[in-house]
């Protein structure tokens, strides 16, 4: 029995063996007679239909024989599984002939340049999360490689509709009855590109916890005061100070000797309306160090905080008239359809 089992296992390894070595000579003569749907069905039959394939080569000959047949539906069918799961080298046909090669990796570039690829869906983070109010909207960020139309769809609705544009994008999202409840939220997300249509699910799960507000203990009195000094537009110099009492004790600097409230002679005391060399020469620096780090500032691209899951916080009346703080967890899930 063992020695039976242990045959059919070494057929079985052989058999795959040839397969694998062996269809790529198949395929290169099917393509170099330009014999599309023989090279189709051959793949097909072998390599026992989608959900059995791992190898990109198959999967990007697939996609060009099909476009070559005019088989729209199918080649987008493979072009989808080619980018979105192996992205694979061009490489890997290099077992063709020249000419059969450059056809397909010209066909791929192609794909690859207007291709709508998205590298990541997320939920943008902020400050506007945080307030006495649920949020009205939440932000999505879509960082796509090339321009595509999309739309988002909600229970058969559309509720958003655009273009995103090659980078990051920012998509508001509507979620003014997102935090009645706890509960999970279902969108798709259409991206179209040419006759090219993709389609992702987004799941948006929200879970809510409430609790009474903690009571502030009475502070006393206290003051806060900022004192900033500016040469034009430019903030040279700012200190912020918090007194407890609200008593601030000013000292004037001393008028230098001779000067008049009623006749003042700068002339009489240059000291009066002179300034230092070196202090000067330490404004300009600053001023001077300022502009290019804002120059420079003002050159890096925005990156937003963004995550798959972020808090939200708001108040709530309950049914017995009390107010309670409610906590929102946001949990962002996306789906290939």
């Amino acid at each position: 029995m063992i020695k039976k089992f242990l045959f059919l296992f070494f057929v079985f390894h052989i058999t795959a063996l040839f397969l694998w070595c062996g269809w790529r000579e198949e395929v290169s003569d099917y393509l170099k007679k330009e014999e599309y749907q023989q090279a189709l069905r051959f793949l097909l039959t072998n390599f026992q239909g989608t959900e059995k394939i791992h190898n990109p080569a198959v999967i990007g000959i697939l996609a060009f024989s099909a476009a070559q047949l005019g088989k729209k539906k199918q080649e987008h069918q493979w072009i989808k599984e080619y980018f979105e799961t192996y992205r694979g080298s061009t490489r890997i046909f290099s077992f063709l002939d020249r000419t059969q090669f450059l056809k397909i990796v010209a066909y791929l570039s192609s794909w690859e340049k207007s291709y709508p690829l998205v590298h990541q869906i997320m939920l943008i983070n902020g400050e506007k999360y945080q307030g006495p109010q649920p949020p009205t909207e939440l932000l999505l960020g879509i960082d796509i490689k090339n321009r595509a139309y999309y739309k988002l769809v909600e229970k058969g609705e559309v509720i958003k509709g655009s273009v995103l544009s090659p980078g990051f994008n920012t998509v508001p999202l509507p979620a003014r009855d997102l935090f009645a409840q706890s509960g999970s939220h279902i969108y798709v997300l259409f991206l179209k590109k040419g006759s090219l249509v993709l389609k992702k699910k987004l799941t948006l799960q929200i879970q809510l916890s409430s609790s009474e507000p903690q009571k502030e203990e009475p502070s006393g009195l206290k003051g806060e005061y900022t004192l900033s000094l500016h040469i034009g537009e430019n903030l040279i110099l700012s200190r912020k100070k918090v007194l407890d009492r609200l008593q601030m004790e000013v000292n004037p600097t001393p008028l230098p000797p001779g000067y008049s409230f009623f006749d003042p002679d700068p002339d009489e005391n240059p000291m009066a309306n002179s300034v230092s060399i070196f202090d000067a020469a330490g404004v300009l620096t600053q001023l001077v160090k300022e502009a290019t780090t804002k120059k420079k500032k003002e050159a890096e691209p925005y990156t937003p905080q963004t995550t798959r899951r972020l808090t939200a916080s708001f108040m709530r009346t309950d049914p017995q008239g009390k107010n309670r703080k409610v906590q929102a967890v946001i949990i962002l899930k996306t789906q290939d359809l």
